[in-house]
């Protein structure tokens, strides 16, 4: 095992492939563990620590800071100020805390807390959990059957494509659809929101062309958004299913679809 302290100053160090503890103290500093399961504290200042092969424990402490797993199951703490977190691959779990903190799973199962402030979270690969927690916050699960917790806050569940949660004929035994637990539309600008805007609702019209009520379904909990497009019917659908069939609004002006 090797060990780092820094200093003050702004710290640059990178080790060698034994299992690392780094220690940056005050400054902004980059440090980075390499191979096998490190231990990596940023301190004080905004700091940039990767962690690089391994199961590593990254902690940014003070500061905006930014912090990359690498390979392996990595857990990243940002700790105050606006960071940014990046899993990359492996099952990985990463805490936001303080700030307005953007996360980003990587490819693996993750767990995403966001923590205090107004957070982006974005699972991508794998089947991952997302909790908001504080603050108004933003929330993609990517691809993967993803559990989308917006907690405390007026949160937005947004979805890019189709394949985010894709949606299967009933028969289908593939059922990939995310699940939304708390919602609290309440049907009005304040109170969460499912956003839609990014998605092309008809493919047989050059441009980005909005979904229309006339594509949107809500029963029993299923929220569905068609997209009119050629191929077999129900294999452009997008479907999530939001957790104890909580009142949705489709058609007030101020309605919980952002389309």
């Amino acid at each position: 095992m090797a060990f780092y302290f820094g200093d003050e100053s702004a710290n640059t160090a990178s080790l060698g492939n034994a299992s690392d503890f780094m220690f940056g103290f005050g400054g902004n500093d980059r440090l980075s563990g390499n191979g096998s399961n490190d231990v990596i504290d940023g301190g004080d200042g905004s700091d940039t620590l990767d962690g690089g092969d391994g199961n590593d424990v990254l902690s940014g402490d003070h500061g905006d800071d930014t912090l990359l797993g690498g390979a392996g199951h990595d857990g990243l703490d940002g700790g105050s100020g606006d960071d940014r977190l990046d899993g990359q691959a492996g099952n990985d779990i990463l805490l936001g805390r303080g700030g307005a903190d953007r996360i980003l799973g990587g490819a693996g199962d993750d767990i995403i807390l966001g923590g205090e402030g107004n957070d982006k979270l974005r699972g991508e690969a794998g089947d991952d959990r997302l909790y908001g927690e504080s603050g108004d916050d933003t929330l993609n699960g990517g691809s993967g059957t993803d559990t989308l917790n917006g907690g405390r806050g007026n949160d937005v569940f947004d979805y890019d494509a189709l394949s985010d949660s894709p949606g299967f004929e009933e028969t289908s035994p593939l059922v990939v659809r995310d699940n939304i637990i708390g919602f609290d539309g309440r049907g009005a600008a304040l109170g969460d929101r499912i956003d839609l805007s990014t998605i092309d609702a008809n493919r047989e019209v050059a441009g980005n062309q909005a979904f229309n009520l006339n594509q949107l379904t809500y029963s029993q909990g299923i929220l569905t958004a068609t997209v009119i497009g050629f191929g077999i019917p129900g294999s452009l659908d997008l479907q999530v299913r939001l957790v104890g069939n909580p009142p949705l609004d489709l058609v007030g002006q101020t309605n919980d679809i952002i389309l």
